[in-house]
Formats: C-alpha cells, sequence, structure tokens
C-alpha cells in the first residue's frame, strides 16, 4: 500500500521523468525529422526517398513511443534488476 510519501515521490518521478524524454526525444526526433536527407546521405552516401520517408516514419514513432512510455528512463536499474529492464519489463 503506498503511503503518501511514497505517492508523492510516484509523482515526481513520473513528472521528472517525462521531462527528461520531451527535453532529450523530442529536440532530437525533430532534427531528424527536418535533416533526414543529410543525415541518411552521411551515413548511406546516396539519398533514396524512401528511406528518407521511412527514417521520419520511424523518427515519428519513437517520438509518440517515448512519450507514451514516461517510466521509460527510470525503469533503467543497476543491479539486480537490470536483468529485467534489459528484457524490457
Amino acid at each position: 500500500m503506498l503511503t503518501n510519501e511514497d505517492l508523492d515521490l510516484a509523482i515526481r518521478l513520473l513528472r521528472d521523468s517525462v521531462a527528461i524524454q520531451l527535453i532529450l526525444v523530442v529536440p532530437a526526433g525533430i532534427f531528424l525529422l527536418v535533416h533526414a536527407p543529410l543525415v541518411i546521405a552521411l551515413w548511406l552516401g546516396t539519398i533514396d526517398p524512401t528511406i528518407v520517408s521511412a527514417m521520419r516514419a520511424f523518427t515519428c514513432a519513437l517520438i509518440v513511443a517515448a512519450l507514451g512510455m514516461p517510466f521509460y528512463w527510470p525503469h533503467k536499474p543497476v543491479g539486480r534488476l537490470a536483468f529485467w529492464a534489459g528484457l524490457g519489463w
């Protein structure tokens, strides 16, 4: 059972993890969306419109998934729980 202090800590953890994801994932995703042809050209040496479209689609999915999973960052434990975090649990 959660106490009031535990509930406050859980709310703060959720708030902070969403803020971290907004600060890290969204700007990087916007950069990839805007500069997808440049990134593909640097990476593969050629610009294929299909690959650029796929990269933009995957970047949009990454942004949506990151914002939809607010506990992604605090779910990266160390020690005994690292095994389960590696499985995505």
